[in-house]
């Protein structure tokens, strides 16, 4: 799976590097800090000796609640030695970093899960869509998705006197930010295709190890949904934590 890191280079700038399988090691390239908190990257290194700096911790803040941050001291790495660096080499960063911090979101998720229904219980009936868009980042933290698209299905209420509710399909598809839109035919395909999967509880029908590609499905009141995600791994943790979620959500939505 290609890869995607940040590494702070100091108060006003941060490399960017992308890591592809099977590439030679590239440059990267230089961008703005205020960038940051606008680039999809799935960990982001900072110089130890900035960490009194008022603004790079702002930015860290924003950062830390879509990807995993460590200082080069903890990683043992200098900006040099980063910027050397191929995808091989940068796996073993990414086991340090990474790992770590959805295990963190698994935890929190599990010790607070009862509020986190009680939330979303009260947001599925009260606004669909920005059920799906807190569902959408809940997965993405828990899965550690680089990519996520939730597709589901939805009423469009009738305008006119003699119109009926209609049926239709919505994505809800990001990087950093979810972004709801309305289901495409790629989306009426793909829901076609997993017509068969769809269960009460949440199943993994399909993960490409080497793509990094997950494909789940499950269903809320009843109706199906749909997720797929760009994910470097899935431990078994991972999955007792979001489908002890969609468990729970039935449950209280049953009630």
């Amino acid at each position: 799976m290609n890869l995607r890191l940040g590494f702070i280079k100091n108060e006003n700038q941060f490399l960017l590097k992308e890591f592809k399988i099977g590439e030679s090691s590239n440059k990267g390239k230089i961008l703005d800090l205020d960038d940051l908190t606008r680039t999809p990257v799935q960990a982001v290194i900072y110089p130890e000796e900035l960490n009194q700096s008022q603004s790079l911790l702002s930015v860290l803040v924003d950062v830390k609640k879509f990807a995993p941050i460590k200082s080069d001291r903890e990683l043992n790495m200098n900006f040099d030695q980063f910027e050397s660096m191929g995808h091989d080499q940068i796996q073993t960063v990414m086991t340090k970093t990474f790992e770590g911090w959805v295990l963190n979101n698994n935890l929190t998720l599990i010790e607070r899960l009862f509020p986190t229904l009680e939330h979303m219980h009260r947001l599925l009936h009260a606004d669909r869509t920005a059920f799906f868009e807190e569902l959408w980042f809940l997965m993405r933290s828990n899965l550690g998705a680089s990519n996520l698209t939730i597709i589901f299905n939805d009423l469009h209420k009738a305008t006119k006197e003699h119109e009926k509710d209609k049926l239709v399909r919505v994505k809800v598809e990001g990087e950093i930010l979810p972004q709801p839109v309305p289901g495409d035919a790629f989306a009426d395909e793909v829901m076609k295709h997993y017509e068969n999967s769809f269960h009460a509880g949440l199943e993994f029908v399909a993960f490409n190890q080497e793509k990094g590609e997950l494909v789940a499905t499950v269903t809320i009141l009843k109706s199906p949904v749909l997720i797929m995600a760009k994910v470097p791994a899935i431990s078994r943790l991972q999955k007792a934590a979001v489908a002890a979620l969609f468990d729970g959500l039935n449950h209280y939505s049953n009630k």
